[in-house]
């Protein structure tokens, strides 16, 4: 029985550190407005809010961030690198609401899949990571996560902490197999 194996149908809790290296597009990542002239209006201050399907908001962006972890394994193996690819809208209350998914690589090259909320206010972000999908020793897994950070202007790096935990579903008995 492997280390790995040892784990399969318990709740592993795990506390682990997000890095997000960069700022100003330092690391490729990018916005994509969702609503161009809404963004070039707010980016030449001539706009205060508008609508977007109704709902007042300065600025609605496509963003694509890839991330590394400190101190995070799953199944016994190192998290590398993940892609977060989601929607960030900025409200006109001054609030941002983030959505989206990452895709996550192991050193052993199984991938996870996780969706992400996230809202922040005044610098300081709070949100929600939900496991929906692993490849290999992964298939089957299930988890979620809380995670904060508080980036600000002129960071390098926004470092956010996660607490949360995973279950990897129990061998089928007799089997060898992973139940899917």
């Amino acid at each position: 029985m492997t280390a790995s194996d040892a784990k399969r149908g318990e709740k592993v809790e795990f506390s682990a550190v997000n890095v997000f290296a960069g700022d100003n597009n330092a690391n490729l990542s990018f916005p994509l407005p969702v609503a161009a002239d809404v963004y070039a209006r707010v980016r030449q201050g001539l706009a205060g809010p508008t609508a977007l399907c109704g709902i007042p908001v300065t600025t609605a962006a496509l963003l694509q961030n890839m991330t590394t972890y400190e101190n995070f394994e799953i199944a016994g193996h190192k998290v590398v690198a993940s892609i977060v690819t989601g929607m960030h809208v900025e409200y006109a209350d001054g609030h941002t609401e983030g959505t989206g998914f990452e895709w996550g690589i192991l050193d052993s090259g199984d991938h996870y899949l996780s969706e992400i909320h996230e809202t922040m206010v005044d610098q300081h972000t709070r949100g929600t990571w939900k496991l929906i999908y692993g490849s290999g020793v992964l298939a089957g897994i299930e988890g979620e996560a809380s995670y904060t950070n508080n980036p600000k202007p002129g960071l390098k790096a926004v470092r956010s902490h996660l607490d949360g935990y995973y279950v990897l579903p129990p061998k089928a008995h007799g089997a060898g197999q992973d139940i899917t």
